[in-house]
């Protein structure tokens, strides 16, 4: 396998469950894509405080290939008021194969291929993990 040693000893920071936040970044210019309006209560909208992220739980493993990685995501959407007593989420499944890794110190940038949910095309996105603390 290719990637196989650097798959390794990013091993601490891919695979398991997490919780964190999740941005997206334009990849022609690198400018932050602010979460989508019609995820985010008018209320929020109205104060022109549009988020920038959301708050995600991740479980991901390895599959039968060591390059090939399943994901389940859900994110928690924005709230307000009552509305953070009772969270709504949307919950994602991912099929990945792993292209090309790198690794240094706490962070791992990885290169993934992957199946575009509308359009069933096959895609390529970088994702980079940043690790905060002990592993």
């Amino acid at each position: 396998n290719r990637h196989d040693s650097k798959l390794k000893a990013s091993n601490k920071l891919y695979g398991g469950d997490f919780a964190g936040l999740s941005a997206n970044f334009s990849p022609k210019d690198g400018k932050l894509i602010r979460v989508p309006d019609h995820l985010v209560p008018k209320e929020i909208l109205e104060w022109e405080k549009s988020p920038s992220c959301l708050e995600v739980l991740v479980s991901e493993e390895g599959g039968e290939e060591e390059e090939t990685w399943s994901r389940q995501t859900v994110s928690v959407l924005p709230a307000v008021g009552c509305g953070v007593d009772n969270l709504e989420t949307t919950k994602k499944e991912e099929e990945m194969r792993v292209q090309s890794v790198s690794v240094a110190d706490d962070v791992v940038s990885f290169d993934v291929e992957y199946e575009d949910e509308d359009n069933k095309k096959k895609r390529r996105r970088t994702e980079t993990i940043f690790a905060v603390g002990d592993n």
